[in-house]
């Protein structure tokens, strides 16, 4: 069989071409088989392979081929049983497999009773024609099998199709015995044997017993030896496979090694079918086949797409995922334990709470106790709310601070006094522990939330972040295979994000450009070799549809500048820009805005989302112990692949977006980083196109003039050829319009976006 044999059913009857040639071919050679002298192999190819818009052809060559075999007038049966068939298809032709095989064995039942009862038949023959529809129905499935695994393009032959392929070629090879050489020579010995070497260098050792168990079996039935010839081809195919490794030389000697172990357990040769010269012969063109021939067969034979592969590949991605996230976590634990000193909030104090405290421990045993809380109850907790309000304003309860009044109402005014200061430091202090302790619950809380969500997102990343493209792989192969380059290997994989990943194992002699060429033809996009390694592994990425010039600026107040900033891209085709600026100048900002930058880079490219690094950045921000931590957020993400960006500003200056003498701003709506213990990290989406420019500023730069940003929206029309030039001179128009001074730090990012 080969690749023209499966054809598209387009039109009901058309005119014989060229391409009918080997199909017309096949079908005749594959009528001569037969089984205890019946030929149900003929049908069962003419219903599973031959194109029905010609079934006419395929028809004569199954009469020929028959009548060529001796069937004779039995020929008229299966002539029968492939009209029925092809009425069938052309009324059913949405059929499945499973249908179409039983109704394969049907028509040949059916064409059989039918002749049967218009002469003479036993009951033996009705049973043997019903054993000979069940092989018809079985042989559909066989031959649909192998012709699909040949007439599409190669991939990973599981074992159900290597057996199908492997009766299929013995039923063919079975098709041209009859033709006799000297010497006892049969063609159709030699290529059975030549069947079984190839699938014995090329698959595993259960696969070639298995295949040669199926081309022995199917070539002994011709001749009447059927379990002699199984168990010998399964022998020898055992054998060859185990000296595989040796070479073609080595597949040969374990045949004929095999033969020979056989040869000895039958004691005699004569029940071999085989003999010496036909085994000789198969054993000389199998070693003289050139080596590119068993090359591109090893290749198709071998697994091209693995799932095993597949599961490494799964694996090596989820670990370094995982060991992205440990180090952005290292990251957030240096964060915690930065600080040692207590952080002091501002709380009510529980007013009641500490009355009575007071009047316990000094009205208790006062004489005057019941007239003071009981007859003049309203007026002694007005005097309480009173020097609460003095302990408030002025710190401490003295003799001079306190109202003539309380004086002259209170017998015991100094110690009264002296324990209400006592008791309002203790009650400010419980409450000041309280308070701290209740705020880090918080924070502790809002950080657990966001863990789970990073590993939700994982699960989710898991289950949809990638899939593995088995249909590119398909079309990846053909491609190659077309351009002459022999493929061991493939796998592609494609992101969330739209990057597609292929990775592939080639033979010797391959073209860079042309794999290139090929891959991008598949995909639909342009892909490069990243990886190219002596052992003929290639690794090719989608490059983006877009591209980036950046160029950074900055000037300080004071030697260390309180602003950081970074660019980068992670490994899905998304670019990153972060401006922080920290609180004041000096290198407490510095610590400040720097480690703002550090793990918003590390959580970014663990592969956190925006919000979640910024809401984890932000709730280390406010655990720093030993003062209030700020900082500003102004973080950018450009999908290059879609060209959508998204602004995140936590407390950030304004941005702006220039396109075609056009501008636009993008402004924050929160307070920076560390100053509230949830922000709203909402992401403002913006479409970028070719030749756009987008500048991200601290508010040193936006702040300076008193213009504003207006001289900036019209400085960057003017002057944006190089990005670097750009930040520069925006720093240097700002201090100038700032009248040369430097009232805070400055820093700049230009970003232009072109199309790759």
């Amino acid at each position: 069989m080969a690749k023209t044999v499966m054809q598209k059913n387009t039109e009901f009857l058309r005119v014989p071409g060229v391409r009918d040639i080997i199909p017309c071919a096949l079908m005749f050679i594959g009528a001569r088989a037969q089984l205890m002298g019946t030929f149900p192999f003929g049908l069962a190819l003419f219903c599973a392979c031959f194109d029905k818009s010609a079934a006419y052809l395929g028809i004569t060559a199954l009469y020929l081929g028959l009548l060529s075999a001796g069937a004779g007038a039995g020929a008229v049966k299966y002539m029968l049983g492939a009209m029925i068939f092809w009425l069938f298809i052309k009324l059913c032709s949405r059929a499945g497999k499973n249908l179409c095989a039983a109704v394969c064995g049907c028509a040949l039942l059916v064409s059989g009773l039918a002749m049967t009862f218009y002469g003479t038949a036993s009951m033996y023959d009705v049973l043997l024609l019903i054993a000979e529809a069940a092989v018809c129905a079985v042989m559909y499935i066989v031959f649909t099998n192998a012709s699909a695994l040949l007439s599409r393009s190669r991939r990973a032959p599981s074992q159900e199709e290597l057996v199908s392929l492997a009766i299929a070629a013995a039923v063919i090879i079975t098709g041209t015995s009859g033709i006799s050489l000297p010497y006892g020579i049969e063609p159709a010995h030699i290529a059975a044997v030549l069947a079984v070497m190839a699938v014995a260098k090329n698959t595993s050792i259960s696969a070639s017993a298995a295949m040669g168990l199926c081309i022995g079996f199917i070539t002994g039935a011709q001749q009447g030896s059927a379990i002699v010839m199984t168990g010998v081809f399964g022998i020898c195919a055992a054998f060859a496979n185990l000296l595989k490794d040796f070479g073609r030389f080595g597949v040969a000697a374990g045949f004929i090694g095999g033969g020979a172990v056989a040869l000895l357990c039958l004691a005699q040769s004569e029940t071999l079918m085989l003999n010496i010269w036909e085994v000789g012969i198969a054993s000389a063109i199998f070693v003289l086949i050139p080596g590119r021939v068993h090359k591109k067969l090893g290749a198709y034979f071998e697994p091209a797409v693995s799932d095993d592969v597949n599961i490494a590949r799964v694996k090596e991605y989820l670990s370094s995922r995982l060991e992205e996230c440990a180090a952005a976590f290292s990251g957030l634990k240096e964060a915690f334990v930065s600080g040692t000193e207590e952080r002091a909030d501002r709380c009510d104090i529980m007013v009641g709470e500490m009355f009575d405290k007071v009047a316990d421990r000094v009205c208790r045993s006062c004489g005057r106790a019941q007239r003071c809380w009981d007859m003049d109850f309203d007026k002694t907790c007005k005097g309480m709310v009173s020097l609460l309000g003095v302990i408030e304003s002025e710190g401490v309860l003295c003799r001079e601070n306190t109202p003539l009044q309380f004086h002259d109402r209170c017998v015991r005014s100094g110690e009264f006094i002296s324990e209400f200061n006592h008791v309002y430091e203790l009650e400010k202090a419980q409450l000041l522990r309280l308070g701290d302790a209740k705020r880090s619950r918080d924070l502790a809380a809002v950080q657990y939330g966001e863990i789970s969500r990073i590993f939700k997102n994982f699960a989710k990343d898991i289950e949809e972040g990638f899939d593995f493209c088995t249909d590119a792989e398909e079309r990846i192969i053909s491609g190659l295979d077309a351009a002459g380059i022999i493929v061991f290997e493939v796998n592609a994989a494609q992101s969330k994000a739209g990057k597609y990943e292929i990775f592939l194992r080639l033979g010797a002699g391959y073209s860079i450009p042309v794999v290139e060429k090929v891959v991008s033809g598949v995909i639909g996009c342009e892909a490069a070799v990243v990886r190219d390694s002596s052992r003929g592994e290639v690794m090719l990425v989608s490059k983006p549809r877009f591209c980036v010039e950046t160029g950074m600026a900055k000037r300080s107040v004071q030697a260390q500048s309180g602003d950081s900033f970074c660019t980068f891209s992670d490994g899905d085709h998304r670019f990153w820009a972060i401006i922080s600026d920290g609180m004041g100048s000096g290198e407490a900002a510095m610590e400040e805005s720097g480690m703002s930058v550090r793990l918003l880079r590390e959580f970014l490219l663990a592969g956190f989302g925006a919000k979640t690094a910024i809401n984890m950045l932000n709730s280390s921000l406010c655990l720093k112990l030993e003062r209030e931590s700020f900082a500003t957020i102004d973080l950018l993400q450009i999908d290059l692949m879609t060209g959508v960006a998204e602004f995140y500003k936590i407390g950030a200056a304004g941005s702006i977006i220039y396109r075609n003498g056009e501008t636009q701003s993008v402004y924050s709506m929160s307070p920076p980083a560390g100053m509230i213990e949830e922000v709203e990290a909402a992401g403002q989406p913006k479409r970028v196109e070719d030749g756009d420019i987008i500048l991200m500023m601290s508010d040193g730069v936006t702040d300076a003039p008193l213009v504003r940003t207006e001289w900036i929206k019209k400085r960057i029309k003017t002057d944006c050829d190089s990005m670097d030039k750009l930040a520069a001179g925006i720093i240097d128009t700002a201090i100038e319009k700032g009248g040369g001074e430097i009232k805070d730090d400055m820093s700049v990012i230009g970003i232009k976006i072109t199309e790759c």
